[in-house]
């Protein structure tokens, strides 16, 4: 009996289990198709390292440096042009003076040999004249004169003027296509840093995919694209994991079933059969046995009929008894008795609860609560509730609106745009909240720099911090002092600013005097050279001169060490006649 019991169990957890062998091979399928072209496995599955943030701030790198190498390659091509113009027009420039370059054109060697034939004229001319009468004597002598100096004052201004402006001219070619070579070498170079920054972010991703497993699925749009399928694989990693673990529960059930059945095999024919055939078998088994017991229960049915008939009889006597009670209590049936007393305890029961409730509630509503007094309250109740739901009916439409205005912005782009701008905003809210840390942080640090000085160190201090910010500034601000526990800049025209209405550059220079002054303060006890790298980055042309000149002040009693890159300030160091060392990629002061 048991067994047929747990049959509908068995048959149900069959159908269960089939259900879930189809799934867990449907989801396998699908797997292999994603592993086969993923190169995944579920042993080693795919890690989701990154959201939707960190991929656009990949993709909006991969987009500026992939402009910046397509305008190098621009400027590398406009400016192979221009070479290869400049070229063709300095070879036809020379082809056009040859004579300049030592090839001596036909035209030249005829003016060349028109040249001497003409003096000789001039020159004949004018000794005929000297035989002639005297007035045919001065004409020809004058003509003679006029030819002789017209061919030399000719020959010399020709042979100056071609000389230095074909020199003038060529050379000016020349500096031009030096220019555009070097140019077009700049731009190279910005081809090759922005190649080379390409290929250093898509490493990169990659490398990062690879260590977390992605296979194949290196590149970042298809990691931007493709997000679902990792997603999706991973879902079917865990679908599978705990379809197997619940096959294989039901194994163990199907096994205890098993278990039970096999003491019947020795009596009945179950060898070699499934379990759904074992099951039928069974249940066919069970009906027979069934029949077999109803023929053996009919044999006795002729007893039952006759113990019937006895109770019918002992009932009707009883009925006999009980009339006068059912009279009395006004009930109609024998069958009206339990209702009738269930109706009675709960009437009890309601008269008890009223009195509880009446003790209870009696100090709650201290005035009489009328039938009217509920009506009102609950029309006004009626009433807020209508309010409530027209609210609610607006709400939804204005729900609905908005539902439709985003469908609208997702279909024309725009959504998508003011997510980048979103995204952008939040990375410059980032970067300037970064900022305005550091600026509280180096705030901080300068006012438990002050606390700590003692009173005897912080006028010299100031004193020294004064003269550097002085010479920093151009002597723009005077002196630096205390005011409420902050650090405040004066002016010559004794303006006062605090640290934070500075400008970057001006912040900047305040924080190198107040440096120098505490190393200053400090004197003797400085045992180590002070080494500076490229500390000027908000420094404009005015304020690295000024730098220099600080460094030359201070390294007169302390060693100054500066690496820079930055040949204006080689420029400045060379200039104050500071020493200066060239090392490969930068300069050392």
């Amino acid at each position: 009996q048991q067994l047929l019991n747990q049959r509908y169990d068995m048959q149900q957890l069959m159908t269960e289990s089939e259900w879930m062998t189809q799934t867990f091979e449907q989801n396998r399928q699908e797997m292999v198709l994603l592993e086969n072209e993923w190169s995944w496995s579920p042993e080693r599955p795919p890690q989701l390292f990154y959201d939707n943030e960190t991929v656009q701030k990949w993709r909006q790198q991969q987009v500026a440096y992939t402009q910046a190498l397509q305008k190098g390659q621009e400027q590398k091509a406009f400016l192979a042009s221009q070479i290869e113009n400049l070229e063709d027009q300095l070879t036809d420039f020379e082809k056009e003076h040859a004579a300049f370059f030592g090839e001596a054109t036909r035209a030249q060697k005829a003016q060349k040999t028109s040249q001497p034939l003409w003096l000789l004229l001039g020159s004949i001319l004018a000794l005929l004249g000297f035989f002639l009468p005297s007035p045919l004597k001065w004409g020809l002598v004058l003509v003679g004169v006029s030819l002789i100096a017209k061919e030399v004052l000719s020959y010399a201004t020709r042979k100056e003027a071609s000389s230095d402006e074909v020199k003038e001219e060529w050379q000016t070619k020349l500096s031009q296509l030096d220019y555009l070579n070097e140019q077009f070498q700049q731009a190279l170079n910005q081809e090759r840093e922005a190649q080379l920054q390409v290929e250093q972010l898509e490493q990169a991703v990659a490398e990062q995919a690879q260590v977390h497993q992605l296979g194949k699925m290196q590149q970042i749009d298809t990691l931007m694209n493709q997000r679902e399928l990792i997603t999706r694989y991973l879902l079917l990693v865990q679908t599978n994991e705990e379809l197997m673990s619940q096959l294989k529960e039901n194994q163990q059930k199907r096994q205890g079933f098993e278990e039970q059945v096999f003491p019947l095999m020795t009596h009945l024919p179950l060898q070699g059969k499934s379990l759904s055939e074992k099951l039928h078998f069974l249940e066919g088994f069970a009906e027979e046995m069934e029949k077999v017991r109803f023929a053996q229960e009919y044999q006795a049915d002729g007893y039952l009929k006759q113990q019937l008939r006895e109770l019918k009889t002992k009932q009707q006597e009883a009925l006999t008894r009980i009339q006068p009670l059912l009279i009395r209590y006004r009930i109609l049936s024998i069958t009206d008795v339990p209702s009738r007393i269930q109706q009675l305890t709960t009437q009890q029961a309601q008269v008890g609860r009223g009195q509880e409730l009446a003790t209870q509630l009696g100090n709650l509503f201290p005035e009489a609560v009328t039938e009217a007094t509920l009506k009102d309250r609950s029309l006004q109740l009626a009433q807020q509730q209508a309010l409530e739901e027209s609210q609610l009916d607006k709400i939804q439409e204005q729900y609905q609106a908005l539902i439709y205005e985003k469908q609208q912005l997702m279909t024309d782009g725009t959504l998508d745009e003011l997510y980048q701008r979103q995204a952008i905003l939040k990375a410059e809210i980032k970067e300037l909240v970064q900022r305005w840390s550091g600026y509280q942080l180096a705030g901080q640090l300068l006012m438990d720099l002050l606390t700590e000085l003692s009173e005897q160190q912080l006028p010299s201090l100031l004193q020294y911090a004064s003269s550097y910010f002085a010479l920093l500034t151009n002597q723009r601000y005077q002196s630096i002092q205390v005011a409420e526990g902050q650090l405040v800049a004066v002016t010559k025209e004794q303006e006062m600013f605090y640290l934070h209405e500075l400008s970057t550059g001006t912040k900047d220079q305040l924080m190198m005097a107040v440096r120098f002054a505490f190393l200053a303060v400090q004197g003797e006890q400085l045992i180590c050279p002070i080494i500076i790298d490229d500390g000027w980055l908000h420094y404009d042309h005015q304020r690295k001169a000024q730098l220099a000149e600080l460094f030359t002040k201070f390294g007169q009693k302390q060693q100054v060490i500066c690496f820079s890159s930055d040949q204006e300030m080689v420029s400045y160091y060379q200039d104050l006649q500071q020493r200066v060392i060239a090392l490969e990629g930068g300069s050392v002061k």
